[in-house]
């Protein structure tokens, strides 16, 4: 090797060894630097969690209990905090259901801001709440102390809760009278704008009879109304009464007592009885010249129209009640009765009211005898819309046997009827089996008047109201 090349290979290792040098110390500030950022990240953190300022507040903002499957309704309890310059109250906005177990309700609390302890006080324990207890609210007094996070401020709240001590569902019956007046088999009662009227017919005509209260009752005299008419599908709508005299049409009354006719009816047709008023029209039931059955609808001072229905449909001695449907709509039902040969039908019709049905009337029409054909024939039963609830009571099947419960419910429209919890709602023994029945309902409270067995005719009154009505 010459001298040349020896000091060039002398140079190119000092270069070298200077370059594994820099090589070195980067690869190891490069190592300090990855331990280093997740230290100073925590340095960080910690930093700004002891810098942050805790909070004084000590408020309790909402209650409510947690459903399950067993007691649904706990969801529906509703309370209310009331924040006070001493101890607040929290309190149930309205009395919780009728057998609700309140004695294990599971409470929740939502805060203003995150406590750092909450004591639940009753008159036995004292115990934290750890945000899933299960309570007995039956307790009383009962305070919760709320601590806030800086521990510098606490607030005790009084916790009261009211529960129904009766069942809501429960009816209460009273007979208000024993008779109004000599019954008969044809008698129909109504509600009029300052009580009720009661109508008697028998060979001596129509007899009416009013009353304020149920109780006391006054005779009055009857003008207008043809002697031999048939009183049992009287109709009251709006303050004003209405009758079908057959072939002599329609006949109405603005005070029950003086009447007139009308003379909207078409020449071509004879109507059989009122039905219901739904929408804007009265209803009744009759026949065309061709003596196919229709229902036709019309007001007090201009005919309508008309929507065939089935020659089996009923035309007296039927069951009608409007009512409102699951969907808000207004809704009528008729069920039973005779048809027009005089025939026991298990017709049920279910005419539904919208102004945006474009058929006659803005009324749909189902009749539930077709696609249910087994449906019982009920005769000379009487319906009643009752606190959102659809009640069938009296009537005989078909064979004039007497149904088995004087009081049934429905919640399909009529489909099928169920007998009340005979804890809840049974009529009077005195009540007993029984057609022809008015069923009148009059603020919260729901009047049952009359009707006849196979001995004997009633003029009797019942008053029921089921307890929740005017919760």
């Amino acid at each position: 090797m010459g001298a040349k090349t020896g000091a060039k290979v002398v140079k190119n290792l000092e270069m070298y060894k200077k370059d594994y040098t820099f090589a070195q110390i980067f690869a190891k500030m490069k190592k300090a630097i990855f331990i280093l950022l997740p230290l100073l990240a925590v340095m960080g953190c910690t930093r700004n969690t002891t810098s942050a300022t805790l909070s004084s507040t000590a408020q309790i903002s909402a209650m409510y209990l947690m459903a399950n499957d067993t007691f649904p309704g706990f969801a529906k309890a509703a309370f209310v905090v009331d924040e006070r310059v001493d101890t607040g109250l929290i309190y149930s906005k309205d009395s919780i259901l009728y057998g609700t177990p309140i004695h294990r309700a599971v409470v929740r609390f939502s805060y203003a801001a995150t406590p750092s302890q909450v004591l639940l006080y009753t008159p036995d324990t004292v115990r934290y709440m750890t945000g899933h207890d299960t309570i007995d609210l039956t307790k009383d007094p009962m305070y919760v102390r709320v601590t806030s996070q800086d521990n510098s401020t606490q607030k005790l709240y009084r916790l009261q809760v009211a529960i129904h001590q009766v069942d809501p569902d429960k009816f209460e019956w009273q007979q208000l009278v024993e008779q109004v007046a000599s019954p008969t088999t044809e008698q129909k009662f109504l509600s009029a704008s300052t009580g009720f009227v009661g109508y008697f017919q028998d060979e001596n005509g129509v007899t009416a009879y009013t009353s304020d209260d149920g109780a006391t009752w006054v005779q009055q005299p009857v003008a207008g109304l043809p002697d031999d008419c048939s009183v049992r599908h009287i109709l009251v709508s709006n303050d004003e009464t209405y009758y079908v005299a057959g072939s002599e049409g329609v006949y109405f009354s603005d005070d029950g007592l003086v009447w007139e006719s009308l003379s909207v009816v078409p020449d071509t047709v004879t109507l059989y009885a009122m039905l219901f008023p739904l929408g804007p029209n009265l209803w009744a039931v009759g026949e065309d010249e061709h003596h196919s059955v229709h229902a036709y609808y019309f007001t007090r001072d201009a005919w309508g129209g008309d929507v065939e229905i089935p020659s089996a449909s009923s035309v007296r001695n039927f069951a009608t009640q409007v009512f409102q449907s699951a969907s808000k709509r207004e809704r009528a039902i008729v069920i039973g009765g005779y048809d027009k040969d005089s025939l026991p039908t298990n017709s049920r019709l279910n005419f539904e009211y919208s102004p945006t049905i474009q058929e006659p009337g803005n009324v749909r029409i189902t009749d539930y005898a077709q696609q249910y054909v087994d449906m019982d024939t009920l005769i000379n039963a009487s319906l009643a819309w009752y606190c959102n609830r659809l009640y069938l009571f009296g009537g005989t099947h078909a064979d004039g046997a007497y149904v088995e419960s004087p009081i049934y419910y429905t919640l399909d429209e009529g489909l099928t009827w169920i007998v009340p919890d005979s804890t809840q709602n049974t009529l009077p023994e005195s009540f007993g089996s029984r057609q022809g029945i008015s069923a009148v309902v009059k603020g919260t409270e729901l009047y049952l008047f009359g009707g006849y067995n196979d001995t004997e005719a009633f003029s009797d009154v019942y008053r029921g109201k089921i307890l929740s009505a005017d919760w």
